[in-house]
């Protein structure tokens, strides 16, 4: 009788399988199958046997309509008979957790609920197909919808950036780079990921600031962001990668790491020379060779030094003419290291020239102009010629704490200056003060082992030991 049985079944599997079957019959002959092909000796297990279609959805919680559309699936899929059960109280349940995950589609508008309702009616029904249209409508229609959004939102981001830089930008030319520098980090924080350059711009710029107002550390980590974005989404040799180089080789060399600073500019210069080869007149070029015969001449290799000055100050004055400021720039560190090497008649006129072109570009209480008359200031002092040096030393104290206010590195430089040619002049009980005022302020801003530190220092004790030898 079984093998009998059997043989029907099997022939007419795909017939018995059609969306009308019934759930007594699919059950009973399930329960069949498994009884005569178990192990004798293997008990029996217990089978529910719903008498209808709506029996057996009700049980598996689905629609009738759901449940023949489960049967259909199973056909189509040739699912043994040893595999019905489990299969249809399966895909039942992956259709009770597909309906609830359509149910959570937020809302979003009048049209895309409208759509999630049409999706969710058809997958209760067992309309696989229409609900699969629906949502694939519904999910093109919200794509374009999104990438709108995403326009708008990109825009509404620059114009936030665009705003924060230029209050940075604002803040800068009023000489408040501590506020200049929250500006410019803000503008970076809000500067689309897709616009890598506006970003790694701000952060660097706002490194700059940092600088300015003597927070080294904060320029430190500006700096490094800057260098991050760059190395990750500029390409190898993209001039800008050689700014934020620059920049934080700068650093480094203000806080006396001379071994961190120098393969930086180097790696900088060679960037630059690669971009647009190294006889062309780019400025760039230029700033990476002053930036690197600056931290030679630091560290005593003068020789190394000055063709590399020489170079630059020819391309900047191709480029750019014969006063522009970035050629102020060039003729005041050769001049510097004329003087350092003794060469006092070819650097004075250097000097002089310079003070005349920072003086005409950025006006006469500009800080740059503070830096070309301290310079100049101390050329006068070495060749004994103190009633000149003091005027451009005061001045240089003056413009500074306009610029800075009175605790920057910057003018402790002045006051350190000033001292010197009190000192020179013996005016000890003037120049006292202010080297005690100059230590302070190094010590507060560079740390008590940074150079600068160590000599105003060292001149303040020199001083007072000179002071102790008089009976002052």
């Amino acid at each position: 009788m079984w093998e009998t049985f059997k043989t029907w079944f099997l022939a007419n599997q795909d017939d018995i399988l059609v969306p009308v079957v019934s759930g007594l019959i699919l059950v009973f002959a399930i329960g069949l199958w498994k009884f005569f092909t178990k192990p004798q000796d293997e008990p029996a297990q217990p089978i529910t046997l719903p008498t209808t279609d709506a029996q057996t959805a009700k049980e598996l919680g689905v629609t009738e309509a759901a449940l023949r559309n489960f049967f259909k699936i199973l056909q189509e899929n040739h699912v043994g008979a040893d595999e019905l059960d489990a299969k249809l109280r399966e895909i039942a349940q992956r259709h009770k957790d597909l309906l609830e995950r359509v149910a959570a589609i937020p809302d979003v508008d009048e049209r895309a609920n409208t759509l999630r309702d049409d999706a969710e009616a058809a997958i209760a029904d067992g309309r696989y197909n229409d609900a699969d249209d629906i949502l694939r409508n519904a999910e093109n229609q919200d794509l374009q919808a999104a990438a709108e959004l995403e326009d708008q939102l990109h825009t509404r981001k620059m114009a936030v950036a665009a705003s924060a830089f230029a209050r940075g930008k604002l803040a800068y030319s009023r000489f408040k780079y501590q506020d200049a520098a929250n500006h410019f980090l803000r503008a970076a924080e809000h500067t689309p990921h897709s616009e890598p350059r506006r970003q790694i711009e701000a952060l660097y710029i706002g490194g700059q600031a940092y600088d300015e107002a003597a927070e080294f550390q904060q320029a430190e980590t500006a700096y490094a962001q800057a260098l991050t974005c760059a190395e990750a989404r500029l390409s190898a040799n993209d001039p800008l990668t050689a700014t934020v180089l620059n920049n934080l080789a700068q650093l480094y060399q203000v806080t006396n790491r001379m071994k961190e600073a120098e393969p930086l500019m180097v790696r900088a210069l060679a960037i630059d020379e690669k971009a647009l080869g190294a006889g062309h007149p780019n400025i760039a070029v230029a700033r990476d060779l002053n930036n690197l015969a600056g931290l030679y001449h630091a560290t005593n290799r003068s020789l190394l030094a000055e063709p590399l000055f020489v170079r630059a100050l020819a391309i900047d004055e191709k480029a750019l003419g014969a006063n522009h400021p970035n050629v102020a720039i060039d003729l005041n560190n050769l001049a510097g290291l004329y003087h350092a090497t003794n060469r006092l008649e070819q650097a004075e006129p250097l000097m002089q020239r310079v003070v005349s072109i920072f003086e005409k570009a950025h006006g006469e209480d500009h800080p740059m102009v503070a830096t070309a008359l301290n310079n100049l200031a101390g050329l006068y002092q070495t060749t004994d010629r103190g009633t000149l040096a003091e005027p451009l030393v005061k001045r240089a104290l003056a413009i500074d704490e306009k610029a800075f206010g009175a605790e920057h590195p910057d003018v402790a430089i002045d006051l350190n200056n000033l001292a010197q040619l009190y000192q020179a002049t013996n005016r000890l009980e003037q120049a006292e003060p202010l080297l005690v005022r100059a230590v302070g302020i190094f010590t507060a801003s560079l740390g008590a082992e940074h150079p600068n530190t160590l000599t105003v220092a060292g001149n303040l004790e020199i001083l007072r030991q000179e002071m102790a030898q008089r009976g002052d």
